[in-house]
């Protein structure tokens, strides 16, 4: 199949939508939160409840009681799920981003990722240290003097009185630094509470994956942070405000989003198959001009994996794609009778 966009216009036509930039974070911050977890700043001798989309900074510390569990998200996109009864510390960011931790008591699910190039996160135990300089999922348990390391995917290694590699697959079980046995296969069917917890939030990302990847972009970094509810709902935010559900005043960044939610759907159901064409009718009539032309621009890219046949009445659409059709093979233009 012919990987092309196709944009067919019949009439015209752009509403108003804004756009402004905002500054990203740098470190990291609370993505989603159970009542029960609470944040002490470095700064501050008074804690706080935690909330979505507070910061959390080199020098906090966060705790939960028996029913709170927090989800956090660093720059990079790794995301850290706190288990109930636990208590961690974010000792500190060194200056070539890597990023150092203190886990106290309880657990905590590591999904480390590669937005800025690889990985480094080190995570200081009872049992000893575990680093994960590798893309994977890494379980990490803390009780009294002792420590387990589960890695699910990736590869990490716990520094205690010998380094020890642990690889996908494989568990470890170590006591005020040294390990009890060598890696061992374990049982991954085999799950508790907490890794219920965090397979159930695994659902949250894959829908929310187009719209956290695209939605700065076509917004301009207006809506810099994305994230999903337990029930699918996209909520919408920036660094500096509260993360909120797209608003009615902002009909553009609704149907974006929207839009965005179903290219991840059809990523989604898609996976291991032939990829059939992206059918979208529509999607530009709420858009301003520079937002319109950015969100084209991103249907243009997703184009080099996919068929992508755009339904527009714009005349801009139509211009923009009369512009490049002579010199872009993957860019057509149709236009069709008015249907009276």
């Amino acid at each position: 199949m012919t990987q092309r966009l196709s944009i067919l216009a019949v009439l015209f036509g752009s509403l108003a939508a804004v756009a402004a930039a905002q500054d990203s974070y740098t470190h990291g911050r609370v993505l989603s939160v159970e009542p029960g977890v609470t944040l002490q700043r470095a700064t501050e001798q008074g804690s706080e409840e935690a909330a979505p989309n507070l910061p959390f900074l080199p020098g906090d510390r966060v705790w939960s009681d028996r029913a709170g569990r927090a989800e956090f998200q660093f720059a990079d996109g790794t995301l850290l799920r706190l288990d109930s009864g636990s208590k961690l510390d974010y000792v500190a960011e060194e200056g070539d981003g890597r990023v150092i931790l203190r886990l106290w008591s309880g657990g905590l699910y590591l999904h480390a990722r590669d937005g800025h190039g690889h990985p480094d996160f080190a995570v200081e135990t009872p049992g000893g240290v575990v680093e994960a300089r590798a893309r994977g999922v890494y379980r990490i348990d803390a009780a009294g003097d002792g420590t387990r390391l589960s890695v699910y995917e990736g590869e990490a290694t716990l520094l205690g009185e010998r380094d020890v590699v642990v690889q996908a697959g494989e568990r470890l079980d170590v006591r005020q630094g040294e390990a009890i046995e060598d890696p061992q296969a374990f049982d991954r069917a085999a799950q508790d509470d907490f890794d219920h917890w965090n397979g159930d939030r695994d659902d949250r990302p894959v829908y929310a994956a187009s719209p956290r990847e695209y939605l700065p972009e076509v917004t301009d970094n207006l809506h810099h942070l994305v994230d999903v509810d337990d029930e699918l709902r996209v909520r919408v935010g920036d660094p500096n405000q509260p993360m909120t559900n797209p608003t009615p005043a902002s009909r553009g960044t609704v149907e974006q989003t929207h839009l965005l939610k179903l290219i991840a759907l059809g990523r989604h159901l898609g996976y291991g198959h032939e990829v059939g064409p992206l059918l979208l009718d529509d999607v530009t009539s709420n858009a301003d001009p520079a937002r319109m032309r950015r969100l084209l621009a991103l249907l243009h890219r997703i184009a080099q994996q996919r068929q992508v046949i755009v339904f527009a009445h714009e005349a801009a659409v139509a211009k923009w794609a009369g512009k490049r059709a002579p010199n872009d093979r993957r860019v057509h233009l149709h236009r069709l009778n008015q249907i009276r």
